[in-house]
């Protein structure tokens, strides 16, 4: 059954040499992080293959458009990207053409894009600011965040004026691989520094202030941060073999407590999403995971889907990165090996209770089909499972 919204997902292609454009070009074994830009009766899919960005009309796999991009300097070819209303903006850890924060207007799409421009101003601190790891977008505030080139901080940019971004302060830490901000609560993941911080941009963005620093006991690599909407529970990655997902309870940012940990078949975690109740987690070799934390000290792993099937190994093969926040209940994998997994939960079978908790049948299986997108027919309501739409 068709829906009448569809959705706009980003991931990044290894290579395009066959110049096919499909759902199963090679990605790059860094894929990036999906963003979340949603076009009424089309779905676009923005991909990008070494030095390019390629905008395309997945309804009938129609180029739209190449934007041009860095491609020195970073063999695995490190790419993020985010929205903020009509507009995308995209991180590099390469250097070249159009290097820095690349900015593109989407407000034309299905039928065309706008190159902006490419945002490569020294940071507010002096430190050239062409390259980057990672970005997030606290859309409440309109602010962009960056790890800054050396990963000794965040830079904290104004969209104020979504194609005149302006720097506005910098946070330094010891260390700094990605970050999240909650209507300028910002939450950093130190990295090898083995701790995340959390700063108050709220009350003087220009002069961030810091709020705690937590060390992860026995930490691994301290890799991505996610906290719920209001801002009680966090959890924390470490992308570390056998290093588990942690919940922490920051309800007093005074007092903060460790309150429960999860690690799928593959021990080793990438990152974490949290939407409602439930944080979809993308778990290398053993897939995705999605665990409902509504008792965070007893975390539930409730369906999962494995998107690499040969072994559950703690190593970098699998499910990279994973998007939950479609508005058709989609959920979007990438996956290193080449593929993007469209998948969808059938949650027919929960229940809501009168308290508002979910409930569900602890014995009952995930199993996965083919999407036939021509069936008329509702999906099986006996079951909780996660269907295959598209790969």
């Amino acid at each position: 059954m068709k829906n009448e919204s569809n959705d706009f997902v980003a991931c990044q292609l290894w290579n395009n040499e066959s110049n096919e454009i499909d759902l199963r070009v090679l990605l790059n074994n860094e894929s990036n992080e999906f963003i979340d830009y949603f076009v009424k009766k089309l779905d676009n899919t923005i991909r990008v293959n070494l030095n390019q960005k390629i905008i395309i009309n997945v309804e009938d796999l129609n180029l739209i458009e190449t934007i041009p991009g860095p491609e020195y300097g970073d063999p695995y070819f490190h790419r993020d990207m985010m929205t903020y209303n009509n507009y995308l903006y995209i991180c590099h850890e390469m250097t070249g053409t159009n290097e820095g924060i690349q900015i593109v207007d989407l407000s034309a799409l299905p039928d065309s894009i706008r190159y902006v421009t490419n945002y490569n101003e020294t940071d507010a601190l002096g430190q050239k600011a062409n390259t980057s790891h990672n970005l997030f977008i606290d859309k409440v505030t309109s602010t962009l965040l960056a790890v800054r080139k050396y990963y000794n901080g965040v830079r904290i940019i104004s969209l104020s004026d979504p194609e005149k971004p302006e720097d506005i302060s910098v946070i330094e830490t010891p260390d700094a691989h990605d970050m999240y901000s909650n209507n300028d609560t910002i939450f950093i993941a130190e990295g090898w520094n083995g701790s995340f911080s959390i700063w108050d941009a709220k009350t003087d963005k220009i002069n961030p202030k810091l709020i705690a620093r937590v060390n992860v006991p026995a930490s691994g690599y301290v890799h991505s941060v996610w906290s719920t909407d209001d801002n009680n529970i966090l959890m924390t990655a470490e992308e570390t073999s056998y290093k588990t997902i942690k919940i922490w309870d920051i309800s007093d940012m005074n007092n903060i407590k460790l309150l429960g940990n999860y690690l799928g078949p593959s021990n080793l975690a990438h990152n974490i999403h949290i939407k409602d109740n439930f944080a979809y987690i993308s778990h290398y070799s053993s897939g995705i995971s999605i665990i409902d934390i509504s008792n965070p000290y007893n975390p539930k792993e409730i369906v999962t889907y494995d998107t690499y099937t040969t072994n559950n190994s703690s190593n970098f093969f699998g499910a990279w990165g994973v998007y939950p926040y479609s508005p058709n209940n989609y959920i979007y994998v990438s996956n290193i090996e080449g593929h993007l997994d469209v998948l969808r939960i059938n949650k027919q079978s929960i229940e809501l209770s009168n308290d508002n908790n979910l409930k569900y049948d602890e014995e009952q299986k995930l199993t996965s089909y083919v999407f036939d997108d021509t069936s008329e027919e509702e999906p099986v309501k006996d079951q909780l499972r996660m269907e295959h739409l598209q790969r």
